[in-house]
């Protein structure tokens, strides 16, 4: 299965626009247990698992490879630093020198980074719980700007043709984000630079943080193919997250990689609309006939399809 594990990621790093995520693993090794990662990569039909003992620039490198397109992401420093690497190195791939002087190039993404307005909202939802009045009106236009996007989906609900409504909504996003989001982020952006928020508290924090990463935030405005948040990601890695109190993680390296195919293969299926057992019979079945082959499991539902 493991030409199919990577053809997923490949065909996803292919897409325009990508969401990611990360979140920890539990590896029990002999010797005790150490921290892991669990790095989530999709576009809304298919999904890769990578798990790596790292969170840093190292892990994300290999999930990404040479990707060129938009990364939606929650802000972690470890993308912000990967958006400028190529900017810093003139816009050449970064070359690592071996000890015998061999040059090696290191996957080195060039990508634009937008942010997740969701993960903007957290820090607000919390200083209005700590009782500060004032983040109600970054809640309220928050709000203002999600409006927005259901009208755009609302707009092209009765088209049945499924590309035809994505080309649709991305034209009523384009038009409605031009009249209606520009203004609210304009007011969202004299009230950022007015409100008078106590250092340490929560409401400071939220307004640093949204002052920190304006540019990724708006990105959305100019490009209607990126989403106000990363909540695909999110909802890709929940299983993992679930998962991980059950059987609380990985007894070994080989275990953990595995765990990552299978994590990646089943939440494939499941954007797909198949199930993932019959898919992994037909999967298996092939790669013992060709074991370089990959087979995904949009491939299954073109074969469903075509059975009728």
């Amino acid at each position: 299965m493991l030409p199919t594990y990577l053809m997923l990621q490949k065909q996803i790093l292919d897409q325009d626009v990508v969401f990611v995520d990360e979140t920890s693993w539990r590896l029990m090794k002999k010797g005790g247990t150490r921290r892991w990662w669990v790095w989530a990569l999709t576009d809304g039909r298919r999904a890769f698992f990578q798990l790596a003992p790292t969170r840093g620039q190292a892990a994300a490198r290999e999930l990404l490879q040479d990707y060129d397109g938009v990364v939606m992401a929650d802000r972690y420093v470890v993308y912000e630093a990967l958006e400028k690497e190529r900017s810093r190195n003139g816009g050449q791939q970064t070359v690592l020198r071996l000890d015998d002087d061999t040059p090696l190039l290191l996957p080195t993404p060039d990508y634009d980074l937008a942010a997740c307005w969701m993960h903007g909202r957290r820090g607000f939802v919390k200083a209005e719980r700590h009782g500060e009045p004032d983040a109600d009106t970054a809640l309220d236009l928050i709000a203002e700007l999600y409006a927005v996007e259901a009208l755009a989906r609302e707009q092209v609900a009765d088209i049945v043709d499924p590309e035809q409504r994505q080309a649709a909504l991305l034209d009523a996003r384009r038009v409605l984000r031009g009249t209606r989001s520009r203004p609210v982020l304009q007011r969202l952006r004299a009230w950022l630079d007015q409100v008078v928020a106590v250092p340490t508290l929560p409401l400071d924090k939220a307004v640093r943080w949204l002052d920190n990463g304006w540019t990724q935030l708006i990105r959305f405005l100019d490009d209607p193919r990126i989403p106000l948040d990363n909540g695909l990601a999110e909802r890709v890695i929940r299983g993992v997250v679930l998962g991980r109190k059950t059987y609380a993680g990985s007894r070994s390296e080989k275990g953990a990689q595995v765990a990552a195919l299978f994590y990646s293969i089943v939440e494939s299926c499941r954007l797909e609309g198949v199930d993932p057992r019959a898919f992994m019979n037909e999967a298996a079945r092939r790669a013992l006939l060709e074991r370089d082959a990959a087979f995904l499991p949009e491939d299954f539902k073109r074969m469903l399809d075509a059975n009728g």
